[in-house]
């Protein structure tokens, strides 16, 4: 026989009657055969694929009968599913324990349905990769928040380690990381950061935009540009054919007099001098009104000078010490013109003066001679009194230079040299804090970067006593002044940068300010300085404290609106915003009591320097939390739809800054207190940044519960009335007028529609 054995032959079961299955005899041999241990698949393999015809060779025996030719069906039970051969990605918990072949159908396979019992499939790696990764991202969120909730209570060392931390976070691509719920928190798509990596304008392109310049974003007319903007938006009805909407420049929002020409008379007789009295009227002016805010001139030194030429008709002075009086006479006319209808004082005698002290040290050989204490001082007077005429270009460029010269005198390190009298140390000091605090405010108005590098400067600040009372203390042989200058480093500067309240400071009604206790000079020291007597209110103290403000300014610009800002989250913008805040909370917290304006009456022989210290501060909280309420703008699409957006506790500081700003002020208007008082050429500025803030108030919709709107409308309207008065004796403050009002009917228009 050929093909199978005799004993191994399958037959064909063609029919179920009993005729046609397998005899008693052959029914034996097969149970004992080895078919029966073989798999169920080896039986189908070898029955033929003709049911009907035998396969070539297979011999039907005596106990075979013909094949039936009906329809033949088989006893075996029919095979299910989940017996089939094909393979499956994955099988159930109980296929897998019993290691039986499993369906893999979902949510049950077959075997499961047949047996009856529970079918359940384990997570796959992928699935269970993707839920580690959603835990771990909640885990991170919950953990970024609690750093966050912190922050404001941690010591400086501990919030100087999570701020290099998140750094390092931010640096690695957070997108690869797939943190949705920090992507939540942050909201960095649908409220971009204040701070632009980018300008669209062509300062090259008309005269208008070179008068101007560049305006950066923590510029007031910045804030008020992007007001303007929007509103333009919303007013605009797009074509589909246009790719954007229409919109002017910049400059269009320029108050100031940037495109003024720079009147400078040539042919002028610069040895002219003005009368005895209006000169020493001017000189009285100067330094009661400007010196104290900006001391670039040593004011004992200018005075014995100025009476020696008055006394010595034949004295012969340089063109610089010249140009500076010149310069000095220009300011103060500038600041007597608005108020004062004298003799001196009529037409514009401020430019005459001007003209004599620039054709002196700053025309045509300026820039050929090397640097000088005395040119570094003429030069930072220019960018003063450019300044107060609304120049403020100019003003910037003109106070680069005098920089420039104070670097390259070395004015930014420490002096030792022991040929240098104490009293010319402390001079050279308060010429580069001058320069400092001149080019820190037009970093403000024009919104640029500062041009003084904190990591190059080692200058210490300026001693807190006025200059006839420091001339005797530095010549008495008791007086330490590295005593004096940590006391008042350690008040001002060491206890506005903590991050936790001010605590260790007790009150001397004795004295009327705030003595520090006992602290090491250093760590591993505990030799602890004291100073015996702690300096009594003055404009020098006055000026040092302001000058604590200063410092955190430059700081704010380079945390909060330098361009890298723009790539940062808005949870670490925000996590700076607290630091930054606390950080003016703690210079608050340290003025001595009779600079506490907060809770004292601004009257008095102080309300200068009080008012002074006021505006600024307020100012600098403006600045500070300006970027939690310009925000809210990208969340208006519309102006005159746009939902009503959550309130934001920083931005509600904000308006509150403003608002107490404004009610430094009387309610009426009067500019002999305006001019006598607050320092005048930073006024516009206090003003349009006040201004400004409530307009976004108004633009944006916040929750109920808030700010009260028509409290908003009233400082409102107070700063603008403010603003009128003044944009009768001040050009720039009539052109930031008109601006406002065009911004406010177009607002008062897209409401009423």
């Amino acid at each position: 026989m050929t093909g199978y054995p005799e004993s191994h032959l399958v037959p064909f079961f063609g029919s179920t009657s009993a005729s046609n299955m397998l005899s008693l005899s052959d029914r034996e041999r097969l149970e004992s055969s080895q078919l029966l241990h073989c798999p169920d698949d080896f039986f189908f393999d070898m029955l033929p694929i003709n049911p009907e015809v035998p396969p070539e060779g297979l011999v039907l025996t005596s106990n075979h009968r013909k094949p039936n030719p009906k329809v033949l069906i088989s006893r075996t039970p029919t095979q299910t599913n989940w017996s089939s051969r094909s393979r499956v990605s994955q099988a159930c918990k109980a296929c897998r324990e019993l290691k039986t072949k499993c369906s893999g159908h979902r949510p049950a396979c077959h075997r499961c349905i047949d047996l009856g019992i529970d079918c359940n499939y384990s997570e796959r790696k992928r699935e269970l990769d993707n839920k580690r990764m959603e835990d771990l991202s909640a885990h991170i969120g919950m953990l970024e928040n609690l750093l966050r909730d912190l922050y404001p209570k941690l010591d400086s060392s501990s919030a100087q380690q999570i701020d290099q931390t998140l750094k390092k976070i931010s640096d690695h691509d957070r997108a690869r990381l797939a943190l949705p719920s920090l992507a939540e928190t942050c909201n960095s798509s649908k409220a971009p950061s204040a701070a632009a990596s980018y300008t669209e304008e062509d300062f090259n392109r008309n005269g208008e935009l070179q008068a101007l310049g560049f305006v950066g974003e923590h510029s007031e007319m910045a804030w008020l540009y992007k007001i303007k903007c929007t509103l333009d938006q919303a007013s605009t009805t797009s074509l589909p054919s246009q790719d954007d909407f229409s919109r002017s420049s910049i400059a269009s929002i320029d108050y100031y007099k940037n495109n003024w020409e720079m009147e400078v008379h040539d042919k002028i007789n610069v040895l002219e001098r003005p009368e005895k009295t209006v000169a020493d009227r001017l000189i009285d002016t100067y330094f009661r009104i400007i010196h104290p805010s900006f001391p670039i001139i040593g004011k004992t030194t200018f005075l014995g000078q100025h009476r020696s030429l008055n006394v010595y008709s034949t004295a012969r002075p340089g063109k610089q010490w010249l140009a500076i009086m010149n310069l000095m006479f220009a300011i103060a006319a500038m600041h007597l013109l608005p108020t004062q209808k004298t003799a001196e004082c009529d037409e514009t005698p401020h430019k005459v003066f001007f003209s004599r002290g620039w054709v002196l040290s700053m025309d045509k050989t300026s820039l050929r001679d090397h640097s000088s204490l005395q040119q570094v001082q003429v030069e930072g007077l220019a960018a003063f009194y450019l300044l107060t005429c609304g120049q403020v270009n100019r003003s910037w460029k003109c106070c680069g230079i005098a920089i420039c010269s104070a670097l390259a005198m070395g004015l930014n390190l420490r002096i030792e040299s022991q040929t240098v009298a104490p009293l010319s140390k402390e001079i050279r000091y308060r010429v580069w804090w001058a320069l400092y605090v001149l080019d820190t405010s037009l970093a403000e108005i024009t919104g640029r970067p500062p041009r003084i590098s904190e990591a190059f400067c080692t200058t210490p600040l300026p001693l807190p006593f006025e200059e006839g009372d420091l001339h005797s203390r530095l010549l008495h042989k008791d007086f330490d002044d590295k005593a004096a200058r940590s006391w008042l480093d350690y008040n001002l500067l060491d206890n506005m940068r903590r991050n936790s309240p001010i605590n260790d400071q007790t009150e001397d009604e004795s004295l009327g300010c705030l003595t520090p206790r006992k602290r090491s000079l250093n760590k591993d020291d505990n030799d602890a300085f004291t100073v015996p007597e702690s300096p009594q209110p003055s404009d020098s103290l006055c000026f040092s404290y302001g000058l604590g403000l200063t410092i955190l300014i430059r700081e704010v610009i380079e945390n909060l609106y330098a361009p890298g800002t723009a790539h940062k989250a808005w949870v670490e913008v925000n996590i700076a915003i607290d630091s930054l805040n606390i950080k003016a909370n703690n210079w608050l917290a340290s003025l001595p009591a009779p600079y506490q304006f907060q809770k004292i009456c601004v009257a008095g022989p102080l309300r200068r320097q009080i008012s002074r210290l006021a505006f600024q501060f307020y100012s600098t909280k403006l600045l500070i939390t300006q970027p939690c309420l310009g925000r809210l703008i990208h969340s208006s699409a519309e102006v005159s739809n746009a939902p009503e957006i959550p309130s934001d506790p920083m931005a509600e500081i904000c308006i509150q800054a403003a608002c107490q700003l404004l009610d430094l002020l009387p309610n009426e208007p009067n500019l002999t207190w305006l001019y006598g008082i607050i320092p005048w050429w930073s006024a516009l500025h206090y003003l349009m940044q006040a201004i400004t803030i409530m307009l976004t108030r108004l633009f944006v919709r916040t929750t109920v519960g808030t700010i009260d709107t028509n409290g908003v409308s009233l400082k409102l309207e107070k700063a603008l009335g403010w603003l009128k008065a003044l944009s009768k004796v001040d050009i720039s403050a009539q052109k930031a007028w008109l601006v406002s009002s065009d911004i406010i009917s177009r607002q008062k228009y897209l409401n009423s529609d």
